[in-house]
């Protein structure tokens, strides 16, 4: 008897055809959905494959679908490592925030930290959003945070003493925060600012005066430290220098309110009450709210020329 030639195989493999492997895998799901219903040709060519030994049936099970799962597997990873990301989280949490989603900004930096409790820039971030949500102690607990990470950053230690000073009962540890920040940074000028801002509150004029001149040394240009100087010197009665100082913060800064106010008062005092009523005219114009604060707080019922205004 002769035996019938082989049938050719073009693909070169031994193994079972394309089709073949196909009805296998199918055999194995339908056996494991419902074994009772498996036709009877998924059942014959999963029993061929099983006598044809395990490395068969393996590779012939898994040879179609295998680029599926590792496709799967790598699309998975590659959005895993994008959701992950904390640079990708903290700019959504900055869009959130730029947009007004405060809630959302702090729910993306939270995440962050679940991962990363040590992310200086989402502890900063968490602060700035809290500040907008005027959350004032989850704001200082979160830079205070994030200065512990980073001891070395003077701008964290001045955003932590102006929600400090905000309080008149911890004024002391304002000062305190200030002072390590010029530690760090002896020419900065905005802590000096500060300073200057917590004597100014406590009356301790010379005090003040000094700070804001130190700072007008190292800024000519800051219209905070001139303006805040000003308004010390008319405090302290000296009217020629307070109108100097309060007249260059204005030419840098010409709609300063405060500036205006009081080189209004100052040339009130000096009896210049033209140049007293324009300047107090132009507070007014600009906020007449904090204007009248201002102004208000000031004993100047005496001099009845401001009446004109």
């Amino acid at each position: 008897m002769q035996t019938p030639p082989r049938r050719h195989n073009p693909s070169g493999s031994r193994g079972l055809r394309p089709h073949t492997s196909s009805l296998v895998v199918g055999s194995l799901l339908g056996t494991a959905s419902c074994p009772g219903q498996l036709p009877p040709r998924f059942s014959s060519v999963a029993r061929k494959t099983l006598l044809r030994g395990p490395r068969a049936f393996v590779t012939t099970l898994l040879a179609p679908i295998v680029p599926a799962i590792v496709a799967a597997l790598l699309l998975c990873s590659s959005s895993s490592l994008v959701a992950q990301d904390p640079s990708a989280r903290l700019k959504t949490a900055r869009d959130h925030m730029a947009n007004q989603r405060l809630d959302r900004a702090e729910k993306e930096v939270q995440k962050i930290l679940a991962t990363d409790p040590a992310s200086v820039e989402a502890w900063k971030l968490s602060g700035e959003i809290r500040l907008r949500m005027a959350d004032l102690e989850g704001a200082l607990l979160a830079w205070t945070e994030a200065s512990r990470l980073d001891p070395d950053s003077a701008d964290l230690l001045v955003s932590i003493g102006d929600l400090l000073i905000r309080r008149n009962d911890r004024l002391d540890e304002a000062l305190a925060v200030f002072d390590r920040a010029l530690v760090l940074e002896p020419g900065n000028a905005r802590v000096l600012v500060s300073k200057g801002s917590i004597h100014e509150r406590r009356e301790q004029w010379t005090e003040a005066a000094e700070a804001y001149r130190a700072a007008i040394l190292i800024d000519p240009n800051l219209v905070r430290a001139r303006s805040s100087l000003g308004a010390v010197l008319f405090k302290i009665g000296s009217f020629n220098e307070a109108s100097l100082e309060l007249r260059k913060a204005i030419e840098l800064s010409p709609r300063d309110l405060r500036s205006h106010v009081f080189l209004g008062l100052s040339q009130n005092h000096l009896g210049r009450y033209d140049v007293a009523i324009s300047e107090l005219k132009e507070a007014l114009l600009l906020d007449p709210h904090s204007a009248n604060q201002l102004i208000g707080v000031r004993e100047i019922t005496g001099q009845q020329r401001l009446g004109d205004i």
